[in-house]
């Protein structure tokens, strides 16, 4: 089993503003609080690689 990737993920609100980072145990969890928010978003790791982005609704 892969041990999960800490993270940070950041939204983008339909108005255009950029939310403040959220820090994450995993890329799951992530794309669990992406599933929640319903906007856009992108995921970093801690070295500021993306991970992943897309639209969760």
């Amino acid at each position: 089993m892969a041990r999960p990737i800490p993270c940070s993920i950041i939204f983008n609100t339909k108005w255009g503003y950029i939310m403040t980072p959220i820090d994450c145990e995993s890329i799951r969890k992530a794309e669990k609080l992406a599933e929640d928010f319903g906007m856009a978003y992108r995921i970093f790791d801690h070295s500021g690689k993306l991970l992943r982005r897309g639209w969760k609704s």
